[in-house]
């Protein structure tokens, strides 16, 4: 029989080998704690206890050929693509660890002989969450008669199988209304409009997930770790300015920039950050050199990932809204895009300052077509995006 101290050294070596794709990504994940994780092994049966930071979503499943159990954890940090193959029990042969996508990440555990999960449970009754699973021996024919088979092509670890997510962000919000138009203001219409997209992305079965559900303030800081755990597949931010000089109309969909590209965005910019210290919150300090690399690193598949999303947006509202603005595709250093692993969007729907905006904004036969353009925009980028994916991995 072997030492609980083995799984607690596969557990650190996979923390070890799999680094973070980024300091500021990892910092709101959960993770596995190797101090109260263990494999007990009592002849026939095992209990296997994994230690977590803070109770996530889970779920798990039997895989035949080898015979191996599959962990499935939400907001769950493990890494990259972690693997490690060292002998552990007499139970576990060797664990390997995958970051999935929408923040899910997988743990395998290859059996050394069939066995059957007789009971399995997130505990948070005590000090620090667990997960608990009991395994007992069976046969190789009960076994195979559990466990799902594999899928032709598919590995344990190269991806999850799992919900995809759409984050809608209201903008503004409690102490902080944005702008205003008579009796009525940014914050309000915001939140009608992401309501009522939400529902408009639901018939077409893509789940979203507001920041706010009501008139509150949220942080910038905030309403990015809510896509976070949320898993987000994407993250749209809903607004509509006002300037107090000049004409502008039309709507815009902004992408991050490293700054902000001309006076008018930067104006907006400051606009938008001035809503996070209204909560105390200063998101100005940046990490070491090493944070910012690994930040860099994972933008560098986000980006193109979300300069695509932008024109899909684009394209849709322009053929089936139109009133873009003269330039609707721009650039800005908003805080809610600066997600290094989640594709970010900003979308201006007009200016409240703008009359035949503003009427637009407050008509729900306009908010219809909007809406609908953002649901096709959304599911065209998102078959496009499958596609480059499968390409990448080939």
């Amino acid at each position: 029989m072997s030492s609980p101290r083995n799984l607690l050294i596969v557990l650190a070596a996979l923390m070890q080998i799999s680094a973070p794709i980024a300091a500021s990504a990892q910092e709101d994940l959960a993770r596995l704690d190797p101090a109260t994780s263990t494999v007990r092994d009592l002849g026939r049966r095992s209990e296997v206890t994994l230690g977590l930071s803070a109770p996530v979503p889970w779920r798990l499943e039997l895989r035949s050929g080898p015979p191996r159990l599959l962990l499935d954890f939400q907001g769950l940090d493990l890494g990259a693509s972690g693997q490690a193959a060292l002998q552990i029990s007499d139970t576990i042969a060797s664990v390997r660890a995958g970051q999935g996508d929408d923040e899910w990440a997988r743990l395998v555990l290859e059996l050394a002989r069939p066995m059957e999960v007789t009971s399995a449970a997130m505990d948070t009754s005590g000090a620090a969450p667990s997960l608990n699973l009991t395994l007992r021996q069976t046969s190789a024919e009960a076994f195979a008669a559990a466990a799902s088979h594999d899928a032709e092509g598919d590995t344990d670890t190269e991806a999850v199988n799992l919900p995809f997510r759409v984050v809608i962000d209201p903008g503004h919000g409690g102490v902080d209304p944005g702008a205003e138009a008579g009796n009525v203001n940014e914050a309000d219409l915001m939140l009608i409009f992401a309501q009522e997209l939400r529902e408009v992305l639901a018939e077409a079965g893509i789940e979203a997930v507001l920041t706010r559900e009501a008139d509150e303030f949220v942080s910038l800081e905030a309403r990015v770790r809510i896509a976070r755990r949320a898993g987000a597949g994407l993250f749209i931010s809903l607004h509509a300015d006002a300037l107090e000089e000049g004409s502008a109309s039309g709507a815009t969909v902004y992408t991050l920039a490293d700054e902000a590209v001309d006076e008018a965005t930067q104006k907006l910019t400051e606009r938008h950050e001035a809503g996070d210290l209204l909560g105390g919150v200063d998101l100005q300090g940046g990490g070491d050199e090493l944070a910012r690399v690994l930040v860099d690193i994972a933008r560098t598949e986000t980006r193109p990932r979300t300069h695509a999303l932008a024109d899909a947006l684009v394209g849709a509202i322009g053929d089936q809204v139109g009133g873009l603005y003269k330039q609707p595709l721009r650039t800005a250093d908003f805080s809610v895009l600066k997600s290094p692993d989640i594709p970010a969007v900003l979308v201006e729907l007009g200016f409240l300052s703008n009359a035949r905006d503003l009427k637009r904004i407050k008509s729900a036969e306009w908010r219809a077509k909007m809406q609908g353009a953002l649901r096709d925009g959304i599911i065209e980028w998102r078959s496009e995006d499958a596609l480059r994916t499968a390409l990448r991995r080939q």
